[in-house]
């Protein structure tokens, strides 16, 4: 149920996103952080079949789910912003076409287990002729339909931007503040492997974060415990506007 749930309303999320006109041109996709998701999809369906092909459904549907709230709880609140923009700019246009290609991957790979919340979901904008009419007859996605995008951008830059995200957002909990609260300085510190990682998709996490303008700084150094990162946030005394550091 809580599955169901959430393939619904994260749905619900990406149309309003893409105004119901789904963006099939690839060669759009050209943010990292949008790469790196790509790079998440391509494992996820690597994984799902192999699992499927052996007969394995619980691991064809544990990968599938744990790829799939990754790609809620995480990159569509960190494309967010760029998504919203209302001017026609190239990382609008990557974003809107990453959460095209993520959702009609997604639905498919968990249409299995999930058969009627996925196929609602489906008719909305997906449907097309032919087999293409229900999502139970259309095509298994397959490694072929990513080969539009490149691969420079893989899953340490996603899982570096999670993190840096993750610790901002348990910043402002601890401190009782919403999400949208502004950050007053963000710093982190990390090997220069993690921090060659994470500045691809720095842009994205400061706005996702709310880092004001000239409050980000990092430094090379050793995190604590297996993080990747050691991050320090400091939240603005008042929640004036956030603006981003590019």
């Amino acid at each position: 149920k809580r599955l169901a749930t959430k393939v619904f309303n994260a749905s619900r999320f990406v149309h309003m996103q893409l105004e119901n006109t789904p963006t099939t041109d690839l060669s759009v996709i050209t943010e990292p952080l949008d790469i790196a998701l790509i790079s998440l999809l391509r494992d996820v369906v690597r994984n799902a079949t192999e699992a499927f092909e052996r007969f394995d459904y619980a691991g064809a549907l544990h990968r599938s789910e744990d790829a799939f709230w990754s790609f809620c709880d995480h990159y569509l609140e960190l494309v967010k912003t760029r998504s919203y923009v209302e001017e026609d700019t190239a990382g609008r246009r990557s974003a809107h076409a990453t959460l095209s290609l993520g959702l009609r991957t997604f639905l498919r790979l968990l249409a299995p287990f999930l058969p009627y919340v996925t196929e609602d979901v489906w008719s909305w904008s997906f449907a097309g002729e032919g087999r293409q009419r229900s999502i139970h007859t259309s095509s298994w996605p397959s490694l072929a339909e990513f080969e539009g995008v490149a691969d420079t951008f893989g899953a340490e830059t996603f899982n570096a931007a999670v993190e840096v995200v993750t610790k901002i957002r348990g910043a402002k909990s601890s401190g009782k503040r919403s999400l949208k609260w502004p950050v007053e300085e963000l710093r982190i510190t990390g090997s220069s492997s993690s921090l060659a990682a994470f500045d691809p998709v720095r842009t994205d996490v400061l706005m996702a974060g709310k880092v004001i303008d000239g409050g980000f700084s990092s430094m090379e150094g050793e995190p604590p415990d297996r993080d990747r990162f050691e991050v320090e946030v400091i939240l603005s005394a008042e929640p004036a506007q956030a603006t981003n550091d590019l």
